[in-house]
């Protein structure tokens, strides 16, 4: 198949960042409500994000500092009430 999905822009553009239906999908395939979504390559947190959305929880690793605190503060702010056991492990 191929999914045909708009992209979307994120003003504080990590380079890389794709359309939440991306990991949307994906989740919603591979991952049952209640299960944990590993994202070895977080980024700016688009599939943390997407995760906590929709009822899964969410493991995150990024090497690079500018973008793990990119991807906490988008997460943080997409749902503050929802997100508040959001962690620096490191």
């Amino acid at each position: 198949d191929v999914w045909t999905i708009p992209t979307q822009p994120f003003s504080e553009a990590h380079f890389a960042v794709f359309p939440v239906e991306i990991p949307r999908r994906a989740i919603a395939a591979g991952c049952k409500p209640g299960g944990t979504v590993l994202d070895p390559f977080s980024g700016s947190g688009t599939t943390g994000m997407v995760a906590l959305r929709h009822d899964r929880s969410y493991i995150g690793l990024e090497l690079n500092p500018e973008y793990v605190e990119l991807s906490r503060n988008r997460i943080r702010d997409d749902a503050p009430l929802l997100n508040t056991g959001i962690e620096d492990a490191a």
